[in-house]
């Protein structure tokens, strides 16, 4: 993953080290999201794999990390998002929007991922009493 802020003119060597760490972060947070389903998940439509949890859970919780570590690699995180969504979601996309590390096998399995913890999400609301 290319992060913005290491390949700018002007900024500090530290800064930069930064930068890729957080930069590899994300990078591997997408990893995760796209580790093979068990066939207990298949059937029941839910994440049980925690590294894919709770890398779904640090895109999407409120609370994460997430937006500050985009902010310093020089990613807008909502448009990250929304980007993620769309290639995940769309059965074709545009050659010039494909994550380079991520095959088409691994945006399927990301695709019910996301799926998956959307509604697990909801459920949990749901589940809370008010």
């Amino acid at each position: 993953m290319v992060d913005f802020t290491s390949t700018q003119d002007g900024v500090d060597e530290q800064t930069k080290r930064c930068a890729r760490l957080l930069a590899s972060v994300i990078a591997q947070s997408l990893k995760d999201i796209a580790i093979s389903p068990t066939s207990q998940e298949k059937h029941y439509g839910k994440n049980f794999n925690a590294h894919a949890y709770e890398s779904l859970k640090f895109f999407y919780d409120d609370t994460s990390p997430f937006k500050r570590y985009a902010y310093l690699v020089g990613i807008d995180p909502g448009s990250f998002i929304f980007h993620l969504e769309n290639r995940a979601f769309a059965e074709t996309a545009p050659e010039n929007t494909k994550i380079p590390f991520l095959a088409e096998r691994d945006l399927r399995i990301m695709r019910s991922r996301i799926k998956w913890y959307k509604v697990q999400q909801a459920e949990a609301q749901h589940a809370r009493p008010e």
